[in-house]
């Protein structure tokens, strides 16, 4: 796992940021894992460029508590906690690929105590896809999460946006979010 301020990530060297991922990943990352993370390190340093400056926090590799998953990227800004999904060098959106991005906003939601009371947004990004969501609404399990969206590389930065100005007056996130105990919601029990 790999985290940091948006300021201290865009200061950082990306091989720095990549040392820090091999580091402290759990087990032997694959060739295929280890250029996946360079990939989409560059992608965000793009993407978070535009927002040098604004408090946010990016945690690569996240575990979620107890669950045995982890998530390519989450964003902790503006109150909204963005689950990004990369699928590096598709260039199709496939159903699976969805309910992945999906199973963790809601694996968050439901076992996750910092994220129980804040909106979610998971997105999937197949970095060769053309197209991207154009609509941005909650689930109808009013459970606050977004329905997934889909984006390639290139409608990252509109698509996060987007969510923003739809929901422009969320309370920070819980500074401690990284460490947050697990927790599952009493629907759950």
């Amino acid at each position: 796992m790999y985290n940091s301020s948006f300021t201290g990530f865009l200061d950082k060297e990306n091989s720095y940021i990549f040392g820090e991922l091999c580091n402290n990943y759990h087990g032997d990352a694959l060739t295929s894992t280890r250029d996946a993370w360079k990939y989409e390190i560059s992608i965000m340093k793009r993407v978070l460029s535009q927002y040098k400056g604004h408090e946010g926090h990016i945690i690569f590799e996240y575990d979620i508590p107890r669950l045995g998953k982890r998530i390519d990227v989450v964003l902790l800004f503006e109150g909204i906690i963005f689950c990004l999904e990369f699928k590096v060098g598709k260039q199709n959106i496939l159903e699976s690929d969805v309910d992945q991005v999906l199973d963790y906003a809601l694996d968050l939601k439901n076992f996750h105590k910092f994220s129980q009371d804040r909106i979610i947004a998971p997105v999937l990004i197949a970095t060769k896809y053309c197209n991207s969501s154009d609509s941005i609404q909650m689930s109808v399990y009013d459970d606050m999460v977004l329905n997934p969206l889909v984006t390639g590389e290139s409608g990252i930065s509109n698509l996060i946006t987007e969510v923003l100005r739809k929901f422009p007056n969320e309370s920070p996130v819980n500074p401690n979010w990284i460490i947050s105990p697990y927790a599952p919601t009493p629907t759950i029990i």
